[in-house]
């Protein structure tokens, strides 16, 4: 193109101008503007998979990750993730036949996603499980005393405190179990742990509070007491000083039998904390 450049620019005739053939500069300015957009695709194509080799080394790091912590990766998984590696490779190295596949395969990458975050939580998830057991199992032995002492006093709560160490004994086997499935089965275990651990642990700690209620009785029933005691002796100063104390007299009375039906609902089977 540069030598017809420079022969049209020798011309200094009209005949000599005549007489040259434009198609064949057009041609080539044609062919240097294909090349011209060859080069720029090619550009556009390797910084886009400059990009997309960056997602894909992001992608196989936290699959490693994973891996060290044992947690099941899927094979379809690491399949993909090798064939997209070997495009990069082939695409880089000039070989294009197979290019546009690269965006179906980043595609089956990406809808794994998902599976690869919940697999990142779930570390944290027996953290907290065990968390969890560990308060539940403090607090079975901090409570035993109490429903000892209660047993002493006539309320019997050996079955709520049996209900209670129960739960929590199932509670072990499911995170045991969970963490056993996870290897194989991350969805499965995920739900294990929601369904049988966390929504359940509600249904144990009602368990305990209902021992801590209990506990209160005693507390309850001697304050109650000093304050009848006390509401008597101030009646009876009134008296003293000729002053009708009736009205006073029928408001212990009420109190007194309102504090009895308190007294015998702590003793009602079974016991609503509420």
């Amino acid at each position: 193109l540069k030598g017809l450049v420079e022969k049209y620019k020798a011309v200094s005739t009209v005949e000599e101008a005549a007489g040259m053939d434009m198609q064949e500069m057009w041609e080539k300015m044609r062919e240097l503007e294909e090349e011209r957009q060859n080069l720029e695709r090619v550009d556009n194509v390797m910084r886009e998979m400059r990009r997309i080799e960056n997602g894909v080394k992001m992608f196989e790091k936290q699959v490693q990750k994973l891996i060290k912590q044992k947690l099941a990766v899927s094979e379809e998984i690491t399949t993909n993730l090798e064939q997209v590696k070997a495009l990069i490779a082939d695409i880089k190295s000039g070989k294009m036949a197979e290019a546009e596949n690269i965006f179906e395969l980043m595609q089956a990458l990406d809808e794994h996603r998902g599976e690869l975050e919940m697999l990142a939580r779930w570390p944290q998830t027996v953290k907290q499980m065990n968390q969890e057991l560990k308060n539940l199992t403090r607090e079975l032995k901090r409570v035993k005393p109490i429903v000892d002492r209660l047993v002493k006093k006539g309320i019997d709560l050996t079955a709520t405190y049996s209900n209670f160490e129960s739960g929590i004994n199932k509670m072990t086997e499911v995170k045991d179990s969970a963490v056993a499935k996870v290897s194989e089965n991350a969805e499965e275990a995920f739900e294990m742990a929601q369904n049988d651990f966390f929504s359940q642990l509600e249904d144990v700690w009602e368990n305990h509070k209902i021992i801590m209620t209990m506990s209160n009785l005693g507390r309850f029933n001697s304050d109650f007491k000093q304050g009848v005691a006390q509401s008597n002796q101030q009646i009876k100063a009134l008296k003293r000083k000729k002053i009708d104390t009736s009205e006073l007299e029928d408001m212990l009375e009420q109190a007194k039998a309102k504090g009895a039906e308190a007294l015998e609902l702590f003793k009602v089977k079974p016991l609503d904390p509420e």
